[in-house]
């Protein structure tokens, strides 16, 4: 069985940040859908990259994190300050659609 490399972004992609009632406490939620499909290839052998825009100085929050939101990964990148496009003819854009079918 042939394994991919799999890169996700934090912020957005794997979780979304929302307000208290009264607008001052941001409340982490996690993209069920998006981590849930993430799992699947983690445990399938896929090799999963965490890139984040995230500074190096929140690596161990950001580590830490990740193991309370139960979100697995091989690799974590911190400091994305460009964004890259990959030009591939194999190349497989993420439906969010499919992943909920």
């Amino acid at each position: 069985m042939k394994h991919h490399t799999r890169i996700y972004d934090i912020d957005g992609t794997l979780v979304e940040y929302g307000s208290d009632p009264d607008n001052n406490v941001y409340v982490l939620n996690i993209k069920h859908e998006v981590v849930s499909e993430l799992k699947k290839q983690y445990e399938s052998g896929d090799h999963i990259i965490i890139w984040t825009s995230r500074r190096e100085e929140f690596r161990s929050i950001t580590e830490e994190h990740l193991k309370l939101l139960e979100i697995p990964y091989h690799i974590l990148l911190m400091d994305k300050n460009f964004k890259i496009t990959v030009y591939d003819d194999k190349a497989v854009q993420l439906d969010y659609k499919q992943i909920k079918g």
